[in-house]
């Protein structure tokens, strides 16, 4: 596949290298810390501690420590403008542990949030992290999914139109969301008979039905395994 690129293909991929490598870096280092942060937290510690006080304590003391002070305050409802119901989820452990089926559906992402604290990840660094990197793999799939359907350096602007619209928010959160889009570009890219791999829209515009079914019930197939993201 590689002895096929030109010099112009390894110059774009270079940059674009260098460019997603810096905003991997970029939104690493300047997380959002949304409100569903403390209820994955929450999750990933009760994999090993039964005591939803122990819990919620432990929650709201590493938040505390890693936290911003103003992010902290819109955490546990005590800004001003804090909806009631954050307010009592930042000091009632029982409406915290009871808030934490909502989360607790998000295997894969708090599964591997707590595999990589099993490894001295700190598990709010790892829960953004994750969607940093998700987003990271996800622009390069989308190239090379892509691939065959113009001259390679032009796909690069693929990854760039997604960031355009708002992709790049997502690798900022700690949320599962990013995570789901990287399981759902690279199942496509790697689906027996895509009709997008390989696919010149200019002399065959149209995918052939047989592919298009053959992906929509890859895509419904999909629908299941992301209520578990």
């Amino acid at each position: 596949m590689f002895t096929k690129f030109s010099l112009l293909d390894w110059v774009a991929c270079l940059l674009f290298s260098l460019f997603t490598l810096g905003l991997l870096i970029f939104y690493i280092e300047r997380p959002v810390y949304n409100h569903d942060l403390s209820g994955y937290l929450g999750v990933v510690l009760s994999y090993e501690e039964s005591d939803p006080k122990v819990v919620h304590s432990e929650v709201f003391d590493r938040l505390k420590k890693t936290v911003p002070p103003h992010r902290f305050e819109r955490l546990v409802g005590a800004a001003s403008d804090s909806a009631p119901a954050v307010r009592i989820l930042g000091q009632d452990a029982e409406a915290f542990r009871q808030s934490l089926t909502f989360y607790e559906v998000r295997i894969a992402y708090t599964g591997l949030i707590f595999l990589l604290s099993k490894f001295g990840v700190e598990p709010i660094f790892a829960s953004h992290a994750i969607s940093a990197v998700s987003v990271f793999g996800s622009l390069w799939v989308f190239v090379f999914m892509f691939k065959g359907a113009a001259p390679f350096p032009y796909l690069f602007f693929l990854p760039l139109i997604a960031l355009g619209i708002g992709l790049h928010e997502l690798a900022q959160l700690s949320s599962p969301d990013a995570l789901g889009l990287l399981w759902l570009v690279v199942g496509l890219s790697l689906f027996s008979s895509p009709p997008l791999r390989g696919f010149d829209p200019f002399s065959n515009p149209c995918p052939d039905s047989n592919g298009l079914r053959s992906l929509c019930r890859y895509c419904e197939s999909l629908s299941f395994v992301f209520e578990g993201l």
